[in-house]
């Protein structure tokens, strides 16, 4: 038996959906039927890619289509553009957000002569406080080495 366009849908929804019981079969069809079946596989697969995995999410969309009065996948498309490129600018604003903060210039120079007295605190050389880290880190090192090898 070739693969129909019904049996391709059928054969989706056992795969991303679950069981097809015969109610869900008769649901299926009157859809495939009445919006064609491209829009509902096209259903099913954005209801998959939003991992909403329920037959009652598919038929909302259907829905919505049918209310639009969208009658092809290209139609669904071509509304869904503007609605990404929205999706976009809001997710590049947020990822790139303008807003600097003003710092009075009081504040900065506090900040920096406290950093100064904390490096003037210091009696340790810096040399001696590098070698320090670097001991500590090879040590460190080992004893996470010999831990592993004892497991």
């Amino acid at each position: 038996m070739p693969n129909t366009p019904t049996t391709e849908a059928v054969t989706f929804y056992k795969q991303h959906f679950g069981e097809i019981h015969p109610y869900m079969r008769s649901e299926l069809e009157k859809w495939l039927s009445e919006a064609g079946d491209d829009l509902v596989m096209e259903a099913m697969k954005r209801a998959v890619d939003y991992h909403k995995l329920s037959w009652s999410y598919v038929k909302k969309i259907l829905i919505n289509w049918k209310k639009q009065e969208v009658t092809s996948v290209e139609e669904v498309r071509k509304e869904a553009e503007p609605i990404a490129q929205q999706q976009k600018k809001r997710q590049y604003r947020k990822n790139h957000s303008t807003r600097k903060d003003i710092v009075p210039d009081w504040f900065k120079e506090r900040y920096h002569e406290e950093k100064q007295k904390s490096e003037q605190k210091s009696n340790v050389p810096k040399d001696l406080l590098t070698d320090i880290v670097a001991i500590a880190s090879k040590y460190q090192n080992r004893k996470s080495a010999l831990n592993v090898s004892t497991i």
